[in-house]
């Protein structure tokens, strides 16, 4: 049955595959069967029955959480098989993930307001570490509904949230100092972020995302050298860690080590293939004139087709190897979803001088001088465009 209700999910007949998972619930159920049948659920909908399967998972025993003495007596003792021991660890691992998962799953869903909702799925998890004190299950999604909050751009309830597991065991203090310190670092309170930091690698030097938080703190100060090496520390601890990464690319940009940026940031390319990274190796290559440039950039166009920024880039990028009309194409785009930028304006309107269309050439040095009102040249680029065409009256009229 449990092939047959995977084979449904893989077609996407969620319907059919309930009542797979269902029916190995009314036999012999297991965790792994209760999580597939929570996953079907959140793909239809059904809030309640999301709530019941989740509180049928707790019910499932882990020989890990009532038989923990055991092991750690069994530790003592050489007899005790170290393979079965593991074994266990294993599945209570296993356990507590798809509980974990499937909390941080349906949290958000399952009431209305999803603050509702996180609170339900922790009240059951307190009442399940009064047989399972070790699994901390509860502050692990206390944890996650304060950042939850950052979705919702509520930086001030995150903060106290995460504020409050300074009275809690080490663990968690380490955790939620962690990601205080991100979350002041996105505020601009360095003073702050970095002393939570220094929290952080207090209690686990061997934190790759604590070292990636200090690095960044150096990164601000602009003392790259030192980011850089809590870049490597946590890269050591962590080897395809993207932030760690990302930023040992851009601390190499800033030392002027084009090479080693572009090596960093094509490393994280293998592991995550976005947008921001590929505009990173785009500009570099444009940095050191690189043959890739164009294709880099074009690559970047065919993923964010409405950045101006990127559009206009690739309009300077035709314009110096002399292609006007692809030019003309991009710097017009460009144009089109932000008709504030100077440079494009300014390129677009010689544009038209250049090609003897005064008439576009005015509209464009008319828009630059309504943004620099106070610029005497735009008008001054009217007048000619005018004078030009033979309009002398009104060239001469602004002239004076």
């Amino acid at each position: 049955m449990r092939n047959v209700g995977n084979a449904f999910v893989k077609l996407g007949q969620y319907r059919d595959a309930v009542s797979s998972y269902e029916a190995i619930m009314e036999g012999n159920g297991d965790i792994d069967a209760a999580f597939n049948l929570l996953l079907c659920y959140y793909a239809l909908g059904e809030t309640e029955r999301m709530k019941r399967t989740f509180q049928k998972m707790l019910t499932f025993k882990t020989l890990g959480a009532e038989g923990e003495d055991e092991i750690e007596e069994g530790e003592k003792d050489v007899l005790v098989d170290d393979s079965l021991r593991e074994k266990i660890k294993e599945e209570r691992t296993h356990f507590l993930y798809c509980i974990m998962t499937a909390a941080r799953l349906i949290a958000p869903v399952i009431e209305k307001d999803w603050r509702a909702g996180y609170d339900y799925l922790i009240e059951r998890l307190r009442h399940y570490e009064m047989r399972d004190s070790s699994s901390h299950l509860a502050s692990e999604l206390e944890m996650c509904k304060c950042l939850y909050y950052l979705k919702h751009n509520s930086y001030k309830e995150a903060t106290e949230g995460l504020k409050a597991f300074e009275k809690k065991d080490k663990l968690l203090r380490a955790r939620a100092a962690t990601n205080l310190a991100y979350l002041y670092f996105l505020e601009g309170d360095y003073e702050s972020g970095e002393r939570y930091s220094d929290m952080s690698l207090e209690a686990n030097r061997y934190n790759a995302r604590a070292l990636v938080n200090k690095g960044n703190f150096f990164f601000i100060k602009a003392d790259y050298e030192k980011a850089q090496t809590y870049y490597n520390d946590a890269l050591a601890v962590e080897a395809d860690n993207i932030e760690a990464i990302y930023n040992l690319g851009l601390t190499a940009k800033r030392l002027g080590l084009y090479e080693e940026a572009l090596k960093m940031f094509k490393r994280g390319q293998s592991l995550v293939d976005s947008h921001e990274i590929v505009y990173q190796i785009a500009d570099i290559s444009d940095l050191v004139s690189s043959p890739a440039t164009s294709e880099w950039f074009n690559r970047l166009v065919g993923r964010v087709p409405t950045d101006p920024n990127i559009l206009a880039r690739m309009g300077s990028l035709y314009a110096r190897e002399g292609d006007d009309s692809q030019a003309f194409r991009y710097y017009l785009e460009a144009y089109r979803y932000f008709q504030v930028n100077m440079d494009v304006i300014s390129w677009l309107g010689a544009y038209f001088v250049k090609n003897e269309v005064y008439d576009k050439a005015i509209q464009f040095f008319e828009r630059a001088s309504q943004i620099q009102p106070q610029e005497v040249k735009w008008q001054l680029m009217v007048a000619s465009c005018h004078r030009r065409r033979g309009d002398y009256v009104q060239a001469k009229r602004l002239y004076e």
